[in-house]
C-alpha cells in the first residue's frame, strides 16, 4: 500500500516531468535507466528536502532493495551526510551545465565498471542535482563504454525516454557540451578520434560580429519586444580552472566567490 505525503505534489512539480519511482512507502525522483543503473535527483536534507529527494528516504530505499550492493556516485559539487548511505558514495563533482574532463569521465566509467563486474547484484546510483544533464552524460558514456550501445544519439534518446515523461522531446541531456562529450566517447571507442595527449594552449579567440551587431553593453530592462532584434551586446570571457571560476572579464581575477 503506497502512502501519499503532502510534499509529494511539490516534489512532482519540481521533477519537471522526470519519471518518479512510486513503490510501497517511497515516492522518489529515481529512475532505473537499466536494471543496474539508477539516475536520481540529489539526496537532500533541511529545506531542500522539501522539494527534492529526502536523504533518509533515498537511504531507506537503497537499503531496502539493494542492501550491501549499491554504490552512489555524486556528480554535484555538494556534499551531504554520507553516513546515511553507509559511506557508499564516491565524489566526482563538476559544474552544473558543464561537461567533465575526459580523463575524469574515463575514471568514473572505470569505477562503475569495476563495481558492476564485482557481483551481479551490484547496482550504481548516479546523481548530480536534478539527475538529468550531468547524470545522463555519464550514464550514456558508460552504456557506450560497456558496449550496450554503439550509437551515441540512440543512447541519449534511450536515456531521455527512460528518464522523462515529457512528450516534447525534452527531459534528457539538453546541454550541447554534455551531448558533445558523449559523442566524443563514442568516437574515441571507435578510434575515430584520439584524445590530445598534451595540453593545448589557447592563444587567440576571434569573434565575428554580424553587420548590425554593436559591441556595447546591454541594459536588459530597456529591451522590449520591439527593440530586441536591434539590441546590442557585449561578449564576456569566463575562465574556469578545476571547476572554479578564476576570471571573468566583467570583474577581472576572481579571488573567492560566496554562493548564497
Amino acid at each position: 500500500m503506497s502512502s501519499v505525503h503532502p510534499l509529494d505534489f511539490i516534489r512532482k512539480i519540481v521533477s519537471h516531468g522526470r519519471k518518479r519511482l512510486v513503490v510501497n512507502q517511497f515516492n522518489l525522483d529515481i529512475t532505473y535507466i537499466t536494471d543496474r543503473i539508477i539516475a536520481m535527483g540529489k539526496p537532500s536534507s533541511g529545506a531542500e528536502s522539501l522539494y527534492r529527494n529526502k536523504l533518509k528516504d533515498v537511504a531507506d530505499f537503497l537499503n531496502t532493495y539493494h542492501k550491501d550492493h549499491y554504490q552512489v556516485i555524486n556528480l554535484s559539487q555538494d556534499q551531504y551526510d554520507y553516513s546515511e548511505l553507509n559511506q557508499n558514495v564516491q565524489e566526482f563533482g563538476f559544474g552544473d551545465h558543464h561537461a567533465p574532463f575526459l580523463s575524469d569521465l574515463f575514471g568514473i566509467m572505470q569505477v562503475m565498471n569495476n563495481w558492476l563486474a564485482a557481483e551481479k547484484e551490484n547496482i550504481i546510483a548516479i546523481h548530480c542535482k536534478a539527475g538529468k544533464g550531468r547524470t545522463g552524460a555519464v550514464i550514456c558514456s558508460y552504456l557506450l563504454y560497456s558496449g550496450q550501445f554503439n550509437d551515441s544519439e540512440e543512447c541519449m534518446d534511450f536515456f531521455r525516454i527512460q528518464r522523462s515523461q515529457r512528450v516534447d522531446g525534452g527531459g534528457g541531456i539538453e546541454v550541447e557540451s554534455q551531448r558533445r562529450y558523449v559523442r566524443y566517447i563514442s568516437e574515441i571507442l571507435k578510434r575515430e578520434i584520439y584524445p590530445q595527449s598534451e595540453p593545448v594552449k589557447l592563444n587567440k579567440i576571434i569573434i565575428t560580429f554580424s553587420v548590425n551587431a554593436k559591441p556595447t553593453k546591454v541594459i536588459l530592462k530597456d529591451i522590449t519586444k520591439e527593440t530586441e532584434e536591434q539590441a546590442s551586446f557585449k561578449p564576456v570571457l569566463r575562465i574556469i580552472q578545476q571547476n572554479r571560476l578564476v576570471y571573468d572579464s566583467r570583474w577581472g581575477i576572481i579571488k573567492s566567490i560566496i554562493y548564497i
